[in-house]
């Protein structure tokens, strides 16, 4: 490795590949001494190298580091957005500042999209790029900053679930109930079963906060009754050979009810198996009791937001979330303005309890 601070005063770290011995060690640093005297390292060692080509490696690589399915029809679906306005044949070298604040502009401005999605494209193609350096098919990213789309309407890209929204759809997925449904140019009542499976998930997500990768990687023996603990497993963070990082989530009433009725397997056994039709399941239990679209990670959003609405401190959200920053939780302090009129009502500077 070679640890060096570039022209700009930044340090920087370049791994050498296939180095076997100490001479093959010294030839590669003398080759990146030489490049560096000329002012030769911030040249694309691949000029060809087009941004459909690099968003491809993408897709490639996430594949191959187990993404989800919908994530990947995802990534599929902004490299076809962004290689439809930028061109098929759009070198990655051409990415400058001013071409990706056009392609910022003209899809907020032209196209309406909404900032977040923007914003995922934009850092889709920085990942890309991101990417294509560490292949060594780059030497640098060919812009100096990404400027992001920025929401000014107040539009919150989550949503959360009021209380009386919950039980009416617990109530149909552990009950079933009668619906009424379209048929042809009618509509016709029908009697919909009850559905344990999705009612047991539902449950669990509403009441732990759980990322779907966590609930799908729970195990029997990250449940102790004994205790009233349940273990997630930090699965979005166990990348790049981390080890998973697991936080403890107490059970309330509710969870305790749902792994009592739950037949319990061995330790070893996962306690909710994988349904890759989850999202359609529960959008159509929605559809069905009259609710409005949520997201499956909406129930998550509803965890979080009914403590903060209950005066949850924020830090404390932030742990039971999973939260490496704090920051990440504040998007809920605007639910507890009670919590926070409490705190500011304590101050009296103009009228001190007693005077010395």
């Amino acid at each position: 490795m070679i640890d060096y601070v570039n022209t700009g005063g930044k340090r920087q770290r370049l791994t050498l590949k296939n180095i076997t011995t100490q001479k093959s060690a010294e030839l590669a640093f003398a080759d990146f001494r030489l490049k560096f005297e000329r002012g030769e390292l911030n040249l694309a060692t691949d000029e060809n190298i087009t941004l459909d080509e690099a968003l491809d490696a993408l897709i490639k690589d996430r594949k191959r580091n187990n993404c989800s399915a919908y994530w990947a029809r995802t990534l599929n679906y902004m490299r076809s957005t962004i290689t439809s306005h930028l061109g098929k044949t759009c070198l990655f070298k051409s990415l400058d500042d001013d071409a990706m604040a056009e392609y910022r502009n003209h899809r907020s401005e032209v196209d309406k999209a909404l900032p977040e999605t923007v914003n995922k494209e934009l850092k889709a193609i920085a990942a890309a790029g991101r990417l294509a350096i560490a292949d060594g098919r780059i030497a640098r990213l060919p812009w100096k900053k990404i400027t992001y789309a920025v929401d000014l309407t107040g539009h919150q890209a989550w949503s959360y679930m009021k209380v009386e929204e919950t039980i009416k759809l617990l109530n149909f997925l552990r009950y079933g109930g009668k619906v009424t449904v379209k048929w042809g140019a009618g509509v016709r009542t029908r009697n919909i079963g009850p559905n344990p499976k999705l009612w047991a998930i539902t449950t669990f997500l509403l009441n732990s906060g759980a990322r779907k990768g966590e609930m799908y990687a729970l195990r029997w023996r990250d449940v102790d009754m004994r205790n009233k603990v349940v273990r997630l497993i930090g699965t979005k963070l166990a990348k790049l050979g981390k080890p998973a990082e697991p936080r403890y989530i107490p059970m309330n009433e509710d969870l305790i009810e749902l792994f009592t009725l739950l037949p319990r397997g061995n330790d070893k056994d996962v306690v909710f198996p994988n349904d890759h039709n989850l999202n359609n399941d529960l959008s159509r239990a929605l559809r069905y009791v009259g609710l409005p679209h949520f997201r499956v990670h909406d129930l998550r959003f509803t965890f979080a937001s009914h403590l903060a609405m209950a005066g949850t401190p924020l830090y404390h959200i932030s742990k039971l979330l999973g939260h490496k920053n704090e920051s990440m939780s504040r998007r809920y302090a605007h639910l507890c303005p009670q919590t926070l009129a409490n705190a500011v009502g304590t101050l009296r500077f103009s009228k001190p309890d007693s005077v010395v």
